[in-house]
């Protein structure tokens, strides 16, 4: 399991792009597809490596000083990886990292297998606060929720979870699910928010601000955060029970697509309503959204055939307008903790600049 984590650069609700698998990692062990093994906590494997493998050594140093000369591409990657962004090989490895041997170490991670075989890994905890507390935010709408995550991060909320209004629908049938969602209106989205500490005190001490929020939300309710374990593994409940919900009542002979990309958290708001158009013009009434919030980072639902070129034109279509959207209009990520994938490998490409997204053309 954690080779297939290290190898997809994953990370979650609570990582933001400080604490995922390529910020945390410590040591690795890895071979190469000619048998050579190198552990990086081994004292000399620096030089070992530069001596054994110098074609490999030498191109990692040209494209390092090759990077580190050009001050837009230098300003580009930076920025990609300001946002959570797992798509193609880390880039920003050339510029945290100076030698040939921890390059290639850090960019293993996320090369989902394509470089080295893993075969050992020592990485850096973090901890799982013992304090929490947890409320579930109803909202008119996408802006208004998007524009409830700065200030509760900035009080310091751990976790930001975003539920669209479908989404929502897709668990009502939940036992002790707030009675709230069956009503809400057709625009209406929701923030799973949560507060962690070491201590009842550190808890507190943020919780202590959040009242003075709520003139400044379009909340439809007045929320209550509670530190009772019951009711936020309910609350918990419903966010994690959203894809299986959509995966249960998928029409038969269809597949349930998972994405998952990233945009800058002002942009989140927009960006959502724009997937929202695209669900409707391309016919997926039952697509989902819901994610990361607090990094910007959102996973769309859709159920999709491919049993005839029809099905596939129409997705493709549909995948080409997302990458433009989400790329050349918010210059976000196209994959953000799950590694590049077999959907978005054809447009690595255009991961890192406002480049053309082709028309779908039939082979």
């Amino acid at each position: 399991m954690m080779g297939g984590i290290i190898s997809n650069n994953a990370s979650g609700m609570c990582c933001g792009v400080a604490q995922n698998s390529y910020h945390t990692l410590k040591h690795i062990r890895f071979m190469l597809p000619d048998g050579r093994v190198y552990d990086t906590r081994i004292s000399g494997e620096e030089e070992k490596f530069e001596k054994e493998c110098p074609e490999l050594a030498t191109v990692l140093k040209t494209r390092k000083q090759q990077i580190m000369a050009d001050e837009k591409l230098l300003h580009t990657i930076r920025h990609k990886y300001q946002i959570k962004n797992t798509v193609g090989y880390a880039l920003n490895a050339f510029v945290d990292y100076g030698t040939p041997l921890s390059i290639f170490a850090h960019l293993l991670v996320g090369a989902e297998g394509t470089l080295a075989f893993i075969s050992e890994a020592e990485l850096e905890t973090v901890p799982d606060y013992p304090f929490k507390a947890t409320g579930l935010l109803f909202f008119d709408d996408i802006f208004a929720a998007c524009k409830a995550i700065q200030p509760f991060s900035e009080l310091g909320a751990r976790a930001i979870e975003l539920m669209d209004r479908s989404a929502l629908r897709s668990v009502e049938h939940i036992a002790g699910i707030p009675a709230i969602i069956q009503t809400l209106p057709p625009s209406a989205a929701a923030l799973l928010i949560e507060f962690q500490g070491e201590s009842e005190m550190d808890v507190a001490t943020q919780l202590i601000k959040v009242p003075y929020l709520f003139p400044h939300l379009a909340l439809l309710e007045q929320p209550v955060f509670s530190q009772d374990p019951a009711v936020q593994a309910l609350y918990w409940k419903v966010r994690k029970g959203l894809f299986p919900s959509v995966g249960a009542v998928r029409a038969s002979g269809t597949t349930v697509i998972l994405e998952d990309v990233a945009v800058p958290v002002a942009h989140l708001g927009n960006a959502i309503s724009d997937l929202q158009g695209l669900f409707l013009q391309y016919g997926y009434p039952n697509a989902i959204i819901f994610g990361h919030a607090r990094d910007g980072n959102i996973h769309f639902v859709v159920t999709q055939a491919f049993d005839t070129e029809k099905e596939i034109e129409r997705y493709d279509r549909f995948i080409r307008d997302v990458v433009n959207i989400i790329v050349n209009k918010y210059n976000g990520s196209l994959k953000a903790e799950h590694g590049t994938g077999r959907n978005m490998a054809p447009f690595v490409k255009n991961r890192m600049g406002r480049r053309p997204v082709p028309d779908y053309e039939r082979n």
